[in-house]
């Protein structure tokens, strides 16, 4: 049996599997060597007949936990230092990165239920860019995440249009 931690990821990393693509998105995950990110989505455009990988991925770091909270209009998580550091020192013209909190339910049973109708996963991605600075602090970082920005296919098509039009404004 995995661990807890490694079943959260793995329930992640399905529920971002399933965004990208009914996104329209190719998901580029799971890097070789983890240093901080976790994946990056790329458009695919038509050219010619033919679908090419464009320009302006989003990278985004992933995370998975029952320790999260409500209050008010926003979801309440406490980011490691570290985290904070990765989404915030971004160089100009590097792509955008942004946070995916996959918010689970403190039992595990209630995590993903399935049945010859449908696959459940619960409860929802939402997806935050950090503002910076890069913080100093040494453990975390507390972030407050609109509640608004739950992650969709179609919330994640318009993060990969705003990300577009950054890098052309630049």
């Amino acid at each position: 049996m995995i661990t807890p931690e490694h079943a959260k990821e793995a329930i992640s990393n399905a529920y971002v599997h399933a965004l990208a693509g009914a996104a329209g998105l190719n998901l580029a995950a799971k890097p070789t060597f983890d240093y901080g990110i976790d994946g990056a989505f790329h458009p695919v455009k038509n050219i010619g007949g033919k679908l090419i990988q464009s320009a302006f991925p989003v990278e985004f770091q992933m995370k998975a936990t029952t320790k999260w909270r409500h209050e008010d209009d926003v979801v309440v998580y406490d980011l490691s230092a570290r985290a904070h550091v990765i989404l915030t020192d971004r160089e100009r013209n590097q792509a955008m990165a942004i946070l995916i909190l996959l918010c689970m339910p403190p039992d595990a049973s209630d995590w993903v239920a399935g049945c010859e109708e449908r696959l459940r996963l619960r409860n929802c991605c939402y997806w935050y860019r950090v503002p910076g600075p890069p913080t100093e602090r040494s453990s975390k970082v507390r972030v407050r995440i609109p509640r608004s920005q739950v992650l969709t296919p179609a919330s994640l098509r318009d993060v990969m249009l705003m990300a577009r039009e950054e890098a052309l404004a630049s």
